[in-house]
């Protein structure tokens, strides 16, 4: 593991203008920590810069760059660079420059966090004041990268000729994919005809939210 050292004062002041170091200070070898990392469009981690050396002080200047910015943006602040994902990346090389010395991680960004229902539409069938329907159930997964968090359904949005019929559960008391709703109607008094109902459901983090499962129930004399 390479360590930022510092084992001796520079001494005589001035600097080389050849490594950009003070005078007398030498590196012989720079590592990035760490030295692969993934991370999702839009999310942020920091890299830090190690290194060995002798003849410097506890700092040295770092110089930072990134081999594509378009799929990954850089923030240099000294021995530590904060990288954010910008697009889909198989690999981008990430350098850190001391001394004329290089070091370098390798980064992989995917997609965002998205949401992904399975499946989004569901048909009930019910004989009137009969039975309920059984209940069927929708995955709800992260069909992106990094974490799918809060996220749930929303308010259900029923379509004409009646409100309320529909009950919506989680699997769990989480709000973090994966988990499943079940979905079920729960009045079977409804006239006879067609009825449905949309599930919204959402996530502040999610690139593609809102999603919806489209509800049929039909009921028949």
């Amino acid at each position: 593991m390479f360590l930022p050292a510092a084992v001796t004062s520079c001494g005589g002041g001035g600097a080389d203008a050849s490594t950009g170091l003070p005078a007398g200070c030498h590196v012989s070898a720079v590592a990035v920590s760490p030295a692969t990392l993934s991370l999702a469009v839009g999310e942020t981690r920091d890299l830090v810069s190690t290194w060995i050396a002798t003849g410097c002080t506890d700092h040295l200047p770092v110089t930072w760059s990134t081999s594509n910015s378009s799929q990954v943006s850089l923030q240099s602040d000294g021995e530590v660079a904060h990288i954010t994902g910008v697009a889909p990346s198989a690999s981008v090389t990430v350098t850190a420059i001391i001394g004329g010395i290089s070091g370098r991680a390798q980064i992989t960004v995917a997609l965002g966090p998205s949401i992904k229902l399975t499946p989004q539409s569901l048909t009930f069938t019910a004989t009137r004041n009969g039975q309920q329907p059984l209940p069927q159930t929708v995955a709800l997964t992260n069909g992106g990268g990094g974490v799918l968090s809060q996220v749930g359904p929303n308010a259900t949005v029923f379509g004409p000729g009646a409100s309320g019929w529909l009950f919506i559960q989680k699997s769990g008391l989480t709000s973090t994919a994966p988990y499943n709703l079940i979905v079920q109607p729960t009045n079977t008094m409804l006239a006879v005809g067609t009825y449905t109902a949309t599930i919204p459901v959402t996530s502040p983090v999610a690139s593609n939210s809102p999603q919806n499962i489209s509800v049929t129930l039909t009921i028949t004399p």
